[in-house]
């Protein structure tokens, strides 16, 4: 006993030291496990406007502070204190207050907007055992709610910023898996830990991730996660880095043909996105993929951008917003063209190919593309440059 409040207090020691430090004030804090919080509508009158008014904005300010995560450091220790004695609901509310401290720590030093910075070591190994107790509180109930705990694997695994980092994540999400047993649940764990094996780029990882497939198909033959493991499978054959990308032809706004043979000798970048799909990233990938259009104008480098919206005019609208001046498909999910051809599931979706047509990158959502492109587009400036220079052809 006397080892488990040391460790605690350790903890808390780390938490307080790394800058972790929520408000004191009372009124700053949002409702940790097992504090009541009053109605709005107790302090206002909602037959006036007035009084309707304030129990809106009211509600708004708490919602707020629930969002920004803040608590006294009192309260934050408790919750630990709860999630250390088996309480479910306060070590999700511990994850959630870390994730806020993130964010606001990282706005506090001047970053723009609200982009978490990366974890310490010592905050992800935090973050990792409470992942790892709420694994274990759930474990033989996932069916209740299946997805919670994936969900947020699946946005630790795809970060902007990394967090817990690939392999902690994937142990995660092992955990996860033999929990959920041979629940169908189990099966989406499994296509989530394949599709970060498959995003590494890496022979082994990739060769891992088609064995999860075929167990998928094997297991869980008949179920829908069977056909999106046999889609997968197809994307890691024929859409691996190292492998030639297959022809698609797809249409843009005004009926216009596209097609991606068209577009050999060039490096090109096929993005597949929607509006519903990683809000935050998404709007960061398509502000870097507007900034490379323009740098590469005059390039042989070329964009193509498909669309996965059910609504035409909707996405026109955000079209227009965002500026997009790049080739542009509207493929709705009934739509015959690049997403069928590339059998194309998960959104968003970033293809690198070279001038050659071979698969050179696959991005994860909001990570830097230009990383990649840029020094395609170089080297392939370059050597036509060379080719074109006869003194470079002699010396040669």
């Amino acid at each position: 006993m006397q080892h488990s409040v040391s460790m605690l207090g350790a903890t808390l020691a780390t938490v307080s030291m790394l800058g972790m430090t929520w408000a004191q004030t009372p009124d700053a804090a949002p409702k940790a496990p097992g504090q009541s919080t009053p109605s709005t509508l107790e302090a206002t009158d909602p037959a006036s406007a007035d009084g309707k008014r304030v129990a809106v904005d009211t509600k708004r300010a708490e919602s707020a502070k629930r969002e920004k995560g803040l608590a006294s450091g009192r309260n934050f220790g408790d919750s630990l204190r709860k999630s250390e004695r088996g309480s479910l609901s306060a070590t999700e509310w511990c994850i959630d207050a870390f994730d806020a401290a993130r964010l606001d720590r990282a706005s506090s030093r001047g970053n723009s907007g609200r982009r978490a910075r990366a974890y310490t070591p010592t905050e992800a190994t935090i973050k990792y055992r409470l992942y790892g107790r709420w694994i274990d509180l759930w474990s033989g109930r996932l069916s209740d709610r299946p997805f919670d705990i994936l969900a947020r694997l699946e946005r630790e695994a795809l970060a902007t910023v990394p967090s817990l980092g690939q392999e902690a994540t994937l142990e995660l999400l092992d955990r996860l898996a033999i929990s959920a047993g041979v629940d169908r649940s189990a099966a989406q764990i499994l296509l989530v830990q394949a599709r970060q094996l498959s995003l590494t780029g890496d022979p082994a990882d990739v060769a891992r991730a088609r064995r999860i497939h075929e167990r998928i198909q094997s297991h869980f033959a008949g179920t829908p996660e069977a056909h999106r493991a046999a889609r997968a499978s197809w994307r890691g054959e024929h859409l691996s880095i190292g492998q030639t990308a297959p022809n698609f032809i797809t249409r843009d706004h005004a009926g216009n043909e596209i097609r991606l043979s068209d577009f050999r000798g060039q490096v090109v970048v096929v993005h597949f996105w929607r509006r519903d799909a990683g809000r935050e990233a998404e709007e960061q990938s398509l502000i870097e993929l507007r900034d490379l259009v323009q740098r590469h104008w005059d390039t042989p480098f070329a964009l193509i951008g498909v669309n996965g919206d059910s609504d035409r005019d909707i996405h026109r609208v955000r079209w227009i917003e965002h500026g997009v001046v790049w080739h542009e498909a509207f493929e709705p999910m009934s739509a015959m063209g690049a997403r069928a051809a590339w059998k194309v599931d998960n959104w968003p979706s970033t293809f690198i190919l070279d001038v050659d047509g071979v698969v050179h990158g696959i991005t994860r959502p909001g990570s830097p593309i230009g990383r990649l492109v840029n020094p395609l587009v170089t080297r392939h400036v370059a050597s036509l440059q060379d080719a074109s220079d006869p003194d470079s052809q002699g010396a040669h």
